[in-house]
C-alpha cells in the first residue's frame, strides 16, 4: 500500500511541476459565488458544536501541551474579535465611510437637481440586484 501511495506521489509532484499553479478555469476565489459559499454554511453547521465543544475541552485540560492550549485560545480569540488584519480592514472601512462625500452635510448641501440623479441611479443600481439570477449549478451531495 505504501509503493501506491509513493507512486501517487510521484504522479502528483511531477504533475505540479508541468503545470504549476490553480487548474485552468477554476477561476481562483473571485469565482466563488454566494450560492457556494452558503452551501459550505449548510454543510459546517452541524459541525460548529462540536468545535467548540473540543476547543473548550483542550483549554480546560491541563494536560495538554500549553502550545496546543494557546492555540486554541488564539482561535477563541480571532473568532471572537477577529485577526489583526481583518480588524485593520474594518476599521479602514470605517474611515472610508465617515470619509464618504454621502454624509448627512453633503445631502443637505446638494440641489436637488443632483439628489434626484442620485436617487434614480441608486434605484436603477437596486433593480439590477434584485433581477440577478445566480445560475450556478448546485454542488453534487455525493
Amino acid at each position: 500500500m505504501s509503493g501506491d501511495f509513493k507512486d501517487i506521489a510521484k504522479e502528483a509532484n511531477e504533475l505540479a511541476k508541468r503545470s504549476p499553479g490553480r487548474p485552468k478555469g477554476s477561476g481562483g476565489p473571485q469565482a466563488i459565488t454566494k450560492r457556494q459559499v452558503q452551501k459550505a454554511r449548510e454543510l459546517f453547521e452541524p459541525l460548529v458544536k462540536k468545535a467548540y465543544d473540543r476547543i473548550e475541552a483542550i483549554l480546560d485540560n491541563d494536560e495538554i501541551d500549553p502550545a496546543v492550549h494557546l492555540r486554541a485560545a488564539k482561535e477563541v480569540l480571532d473568532r471572537r474579535f477577529g485577526t489583526p488584519e481583518s480588524t485593520s480592514r474594518i476599521e479602514k472601512i470605517i474611515k472610508d465611510e465617515r470619509g464618504s462625500p454621502i454624509d448627512d452635510d453633503a445631502i443637505r448641501n446638494a440641489d436637488t437637481e443632483y439628489l434626484t440623479q442620485a436617487m434614480a441611479a441608486l434605484e436603477r443600481f437596486i433593480m439590477n440586484e434584485k433581477n440577478t439570477i445566480d445560475v450556478t449549478p448546485e454542488l453534487d451531495k455525493d
